[in-house]
Parts: C-alpha cells; structure tokens; sequence
C-alpha cells in the first residue's frame, strides 16, 4: 500500500498558505500590472517558508536514498550535492522545467529551473538559508525575505518533488515507445491551491491519476 505521510504533509503546508490567504492577498507575484503583495512578510510565513524547505531538502534525500545514489559528505548542508547526484539520474532531468500552477491567483511557479545550470541553488533556497542563519542580524534583518513569493515557492518546489517521488512507470504513450509516468492519489488527497501546468494531466511525462471513489492501493 502506498504511503502518503510525505503527501498529507505537504497538504497541511498548503492549508496554512489558504489559511494565512484570508489575511495577506496573494495578488501581484506573476503581475506587475495589479498592487503587488510579493514581498508581504510575517511570522507565519516565515513558519510555512522554513517548513517547507526543510522537508523539501528530506525529500531530494529520500530520493537519492530511492535511487541508491550516496549523498556527498563533502559538500554536507549544501544543497548543490543533492543537485549533482539528482540531475545525473535521466528520469529526474525535467525537474527544472516542471511548472506549478496557483489558479484561483493566476500565479504560476518553475521553482526548480535554476538547477538547469549546474550547481546553482534556486534563489528562493538562497533566501532560505540567509533567513534560517541569519534572521536578525545586527541591524540587517533578513526577516523581510519570508516572503509571499519565497513561500509560496517553496511550497510549490515541495509538491514538485512529491511527484517525482510517488511517480511509477505507467505505459507507452498511445502506441510510441515512450514510457510514462503516472501519480495515483486518492481523491480525498486532492490538493487545493496548487496544480501542475497541464490540470488533470500532470506535467505531460508524468500523468496524475485520481483514483476513482472506493479504491484500495494493495
């Protein structure tokens, strides 16, 4: 049976970002056009930013951990050891380029894409680990940079990650040789603020599959 632990966690982020959307607007991040809330800061987005960038770092380690592919203690707490040895695995290449969607903001995040040059960490990780080391520092705080985008990012590179994590090969592509992927969640698991670019087909490679009312995964 599959194990949604990391899924459900994932979920409880994202009940904390609709929660926390009842006070701050999330309005302008994608748009320049509309009064721009990207930089609205706070204690519980602060919260939500470290949250989910830790369990995004267990994530990548579970994967490598999945893959059999030994972490590099040489380059311990950087995340740039984890990229190396992830981009090398073929099937995991298109992280980079995986778009989340934010429909009911018309926001829309490739959380991943700087890991298309070699070794270098997203910016909203670089942010992460400025505010986690150094919050308040003299009279330079770095507490602004808990931001709605670095949140907001964070939390869509997480649900990134969980679909190459629960992805399994699912077929060939209507007769071609090309081997899918599939994500098979329950519909009570169904996220609510976040989709992939392509709704109801996952990223085009990986379909996402709802599993119909009554089904048992054994």
């Amino acid at each position: 049976m599959t194990n949604y632990h990391y899924w459900q966690y994932f979920l409880s982020l994202e009940t904390d970002l609709i929660t926390t959307s009842r006070y701050i607007e999330f309005s302008g991040v994608n748009d320049s056009t509309v009064e721009n809330n990207d930089k609205t800061f706070s204690t519980e987005l602060l919260r939500i930013f470290l949250t989910a960038c830790a369990e995004c770092e267990n994530i990548l380690k579970i994967i490598l951990e999945k893959e059999n592919i030994p972490e590099n203690p040489t380059n311990s707490g950087n995340i740039s050891r984890i990229q190396t040895s992830i981009m090398r695995i073929p099937t995991y290449r298109e992280l980079p380029n995986r778009i989340i969607t934010c429909e009911a903001y018309n926001l829309k995040f490739t959380p991943w894409k700087d890991w298309n040059t070699s070794q270098n960490s997203p910016q909203w990780w670089k942010d992460h680990n400025t505010v986690k080391h150094g919050r308040a520092n003299g009279t330079n705080s770095n507490y602004h940079l808990a931001n709605v985008f670095n949140t907001l990012s964070s939390v869509a590179a997480l649900m990134c990650l969980l679909f190459e994590y629960y992805k399994e090969p699912f077929g060939a592509n209507e007769g071609r040789n090309v081997i899918k992927d599939r994500v098979s969640l329950p519909p009570a698991l169904a996220p609510k603020l976040f989709t992939p670019k392509e709704s109801g087909l996952g990223f085009g490679d990986i379909y996402w599959v709802w599993q119909p009312e009554g089904f048992r995964d054994t």
